[in-house]
């Protein structure tokens, strides 16, 4: 089995290519290109200098850091890289769930990419046939599987 490569380039200079930390990693850490001051409720995008060639039939997910996210309450929001993306990957970022400034310095793992799969065709069904297909949720929608009980 061959194991798919995620081929990265520097844009800028200054610019860090994304690392898996660990074997175990999931995702690769993204790195600040300059200091970063967040204001309290402010959200920024970060241009990190660099771009990525994902092989075809993968999607690289954007998520926070959670050692960020956990100790400063500075949040990646969720951003997806398409394999045919050939731009500067920007991370868009939020402060708003800290009343103090919040910085990310140069060299700073800020957030991380996943690489994953993902299903590439899709067909049209008839209602019909979209009828045909029950689940147990059903069209109940956000936070439907979550029912807690509450008892005063």
């Amino acid at each position: 089995m061959i194991t798919p490569v995620v081929e990265f380039v520097k844009l800028h200079q200054k610019a860090i290519c994304p690392v898996r930390k660990t074997d175990g990693a999931a995702g690769f850490d993204l790195f600040a290109l300059h200091d970063i001051l967040f204001e309290p409720g402010a959200i920024f995008d970060i241009p990190i200098g660099i771009g990525c060639v994902i092989p075809h039939g993968y999607v690289g997910i954007i998520r926070s850091r959670s050692g960020l996210y956990f100790n400063h309450r500075v949040q990646a929001f969720h951003g997806t890289i398409d394999a045919d993306f050939r731009g500067e990957i920007v991370v868009s970022m939020s402060q708003a769930w800290s009343r103090d400034p919040q910085i990310v310095k140069y060299r700073w793992a800020f957030a991380q990419m996943v690489v994953m799969p993902c299903l590439l065709t899709g067909v049209e069904i008839t209602p019909e046939e979209f009828a045909n297909r029950p689940t147990d949720r059903g069209a109940r929608g956000l936070g439907s599987t979550d029912v807690v009980e509450f008892k005063p």
